[in-house]
């Protein structure tokens, strides 16, 4: 899907320095922060279920 989304082929490294890149915006943290409790508490009720 990332790769989709870029207009060039690049070689898988490029992509690594890319997404490094992106981790370390403050936005991007948070945003992987809400996706990651979601997903957790989506565990947790079908757990409980």
């Amino acid at each position: 899907m990332f790769r989709s989304k870029m207009k060039d082929a690049l070689p898988l490294e490029m992509y690594g320095e890319i997404i490094e890149f992106m981790f370390l915006h403050e936005d991007c943290i948070e945003f992987i922060a809400e996706v990651t409790e979601k997903y957790r508490q989506e565990q947790e009720k079908s757990k409980s279920a």
